[in-house]
């Protein structure tokens, strides 16, 4: 083990080079403020969230459900019908949020027209958000991961303690599925699911500032049952990156070089150069099947569909593995080159896919210009992402349903209505990605097509 401080220097370095590598019912619409909505078709009919999966011939088979940036990267989660996330409410507490593509709405998760959405009587309310809280989503569930706060242990507070809990996709019927330990952490990666029961990554904060080694965890998503499945080498950072067939994709970083507290920032990066990545098969069971190792940098990887895709730095080429050929298969190697005719080296993979595309950043290693792309891997095209809000920055998708994206149209202020906690009506100016929706085709081919959402939750500051 080393000394804390070191470890979590290390740790946020290489989480970042980890990742810059590699809907049951509801009510009408959700009043804005305390304005009464009437409409003649309510939105229970028009989504429709309770329908459960009738894919059932892949029980058995793994997913990745939460983002596949890690759990962390999970406040906003979504599927074919729409998108949930977590609102930190400005006075305390927060809310479970839902974009409805049907009828392009923006509203608490909640089947209270009327409500003040702040206490437990509302299917939306959370108590706290404090530590962090996260969202996984299956079929057929949407599961909240509210992490421990670092000072838990010494304030041991329902506000503070950290759970995991299932509800339908309408946010009723939330129970709590296990309370975390006062010093056990979620290590950062995905979450996985089998249909029966979830798996993530997890460790103990120890009296000296040191973590034990990650311990795959399976939580049973009927009755909460946890079971320690196996111990994770100590010498390695461990995360869960994808899922293939009934398998977990681990990815694990080793150190070769010996690290310790007096080592300069030079030493740092020279040891974060000489780390090797290994993936690994995890079956719930334990066992493990070694794949493939590559050293920091060889490579930039995500996953999708249990293939694996990479630029491969030594050959300069895009390939896909499907974890159990023997060759790769290559699928683009010309020169990285647009319409401006500037040339770039290499491409850095993005861990999110959408709409069976790559999202990719090409990058001149001279200057470090980059621009955002995206990869089809049946047209086997690159092209380039050209789409900006206002402030000049990258329209992002943050979810995808069956005909549109959910994007972040950049950032805007909004006049949140919230309760102090004397209960006194009161009104906080945030800065909140701005939301729109935009059919998947008109984001491909760079046509700022927006469509504007109803917004039930706050409004544009005037």
């Amino acid at each position: 083990m080393h000394n804390s401080s070191f470890c979590r220097m290390a740790f946020t370095l290489c989480i970042c080079l980890l990742f810059s590598g590699c809907a049951a019912s509801l009510s009408d619409a959700n009043a804005k403020g305390k304005e009464t909505v009437t409409e003649s078709t309510s939105q229970a009919d028009s989504m429709n969230l309770t329908q459960p999966s009738d894919d059932s011939s892949d029980a058995a088979q793994m997913k990745i459900i939460s983002s596949a940036n890690g759990i962390i990267a999970s406040s906003i989660l979504g599927n074919e019908k729409g998108c949930y996330e977590v609102f930190d409410r400005p006075a305390n507490g927060g809310n479970l949020l839902y974009t409805d593509y049907a009828t392009k709405s923006h509203i608490y998760l909640s089947n209270q027209i009327n409500s003040d959405h702040n206490n437990e009587s509302d299917t939306s309310y959370l108590e706290s958000t404090i530590g962090g809280c996260y969202l996984a989503l299956s079929d057929d569930y949407l599961f909240i991961f509210k992490l421990n706060t670092p000072s838990f242990a010494a304030d041991e507070t329902s506000e503070r303690q950290g759970y995991i809990a299932r509800c339908d996709l309408d946010g009723a019927d939330r129970q709590i599925l296990t309370k975390l330990a006062a010093n056990e952490s979620i290590v950062s990666g995905c979450v996985a699911c089998d249909g029966e029961n979830l798996y993530y990554l997890s460790c103990l904060l120890q009296d000296d500032g040191t973590t034990t080694p990650s311990t795959l965890i399976q939580l049973k998503i009927a009755d909460g049952t946890r079971r320690e499945i196996c111990q994770l080498d100590s010498e390695s950072r461990h995360f869960i990156v994808g899922a293939h067939q009934d398998k977990i994709i681990l990815k694990s970083i080793l150190n070769p070089a010996r690290l310790s507290d007096d080592l300069s920032a030079e030493d740092i990066v020279r040891a974060v150069q000489e780390q090797v990545h290994q993936l690994t098969l995890l079956s719930t069971d334990g066992q493990q099947q070694e794949l493939c190792r590559w050293k920091q940098d060889e490579r930039s990887e995500m996953f999708m569909n249990g293939n694996m895709y990479y630029w491969d730095k030594e050959t300069n080429g895009l390939y896909c593995w499907d974890l159990e050929s023997d060759t790769p298969k290559c699928l683009f190697s010309d020169q990285i080159c647009f319409d401006d005719k500037v040339p770039y080296d290499r491409l850095s993979l993005s861990a999110d896919s959408f709409d069976g595309h790559l999202l990719v950043t090409a990058v001149q290693d001279s200057d470090g210009q980059a621009v955002s792309c995206a990869f089809d891997p049946i047209s086997k095209s690159l092209q380039k992402l050209t789409l900006t809000s206002d402030d000049g920055k990258s329209v992002l998708i943050l979810a995808e349903g069956s005909e549109y994206f959910l994007v972040r149209y950049g950032l805007m202020e909004y006049e949140v209505p919230d309760y102090a906690p004397d209960g006194r009506e009161i009104t906080t100016t945030m800065l909140l990605p701005n939301l729109r929706l935009i059919a998947k085709s008109d984001y491909w081919n760079n046509i700022p097509n927006y469509i504007l959402l109803d917004d039930y939750v706050y409004s544009k500051k005037s």
